[in-house]
């Protein structure tokens, strides 16, 4: 599916997860800017992933509205984090 995906998104959160032995992991892959990038997905397009206990796998698509590299960066780390967090209260 390529790099940024949702599939790679949740392949990344499962390998960090594996790797750490984390209840939980959280990944992003997307196109940052200032240029397109070879997925052909406009500037600002994200995909977060999550894996979780019991095969808890997702992934969600966001639209970084930024407009610059940093700014779209923290809009999809800020996405991940809020995507986290509620999961975390889902189990809690």
């Amino acid at each position: 599916k390529g790099s940024v995906s949702s599939e790679m998104a949740i392949a990344m959160a499962r390998g960090v997860q594996e790797l750490t032995g984390t209840d939980f992991a959280i990944s992003t892959t997307g196109v940052a800017g200032p240029t397109g990038g070879r997925s052909g997905l406009p500037i600002g397009t994200f995909y977060v992933g999550l894996a979780g206990p019991d095969g808890l796998e997702t992934a969600e698509r966001i639209n970084a509205a930024s407009g610059d590299r940093d700014g779209n960066q923290r809009e999809a780390a800020q996405a991940a984090l809020d995507m986290l967090g509620r999961q975390l209260r889902r189990s809690g």
